[in-house]
């Protein structure tokens, strides 16, 4: 049970199956093939020296997948926590943390070298930095506006914005009409 990936509850992959495209899961390509050995990682006679930027679900899960391969990975986030939109986009009661303390566990345990709070400000830094590969992840910054009249007033608070702040335990003070 230790070795089974948790879903991470994002239900991108039921999207696909309302297309009725093929189900797969967009941050964890194994899920359901965990057991098949043709799908998972295998190791490379080229071992590579590999830097991600951004610690989200599409950082790990290359990290998690280079170092499968056998390449040596080091992973830059800006923040504090690893897990980026999964940590301070999803509340806890929707994706608990000891679920994603295990995922980061195990991407730990492949070897994987973890630097937080460390901001890459420019790219340079990523060209001069001795890596032969670059992977830049820095996913979800910013939510999304919707072209609306009214939507830039100081009464309207952004999803993504609202998800943070209640992740950061600074509640926003809502009005008695909230349109979602």
């Amino acid at each position: 049970e230790e070795d089974i990936r948790h879903c991470v509850g994002c239900n991108l992959c039921l999207a696909r199956l309302f297309r009725n495209d093929p189900m797969t899961c967009f941050i964890n390509p194994v899920c359901a093939h965990d057991h098949q050995p043709e799908w998972l990682p295998t190791p490379t006679d080229d071992e590579k020296e590999v830097m991600i930027v951004g610690a989200g679900p599409a950082g790990m899960e290359c990290a998690w997948v280079a170092a499968k391969r056998g390449h040596e990975v080091t992973v830059y986030e800006a923040l504090h926590e690893l897990g980026g939109v999964l940590v301070y986009g999803i509340p806890e009661f929707r994706l608990p943390r000891d679920i994603l303390d295990q995922e980061i566990g195990w991407i730990r345990k492949s070897g994987v070298r973890i630097k937080t709070d460390h901001r890459v400000e420019r790219a340079d830094e990523l060209f001069a930095s001795g890596f032969d590969a670059v992977y830049v992840a820095i996913g979800t910054q910013l939510a999304r506006a919707i072209p609306i009249e009214g939507i830039d007033l100081p009464i309207v608070l952004h999803g993504l914005d609202f998800l943070k702040a209640v992740n950061r335990e600074k509640n926003p003070r809502l009005k008695s009409r909230v349109v979602v």
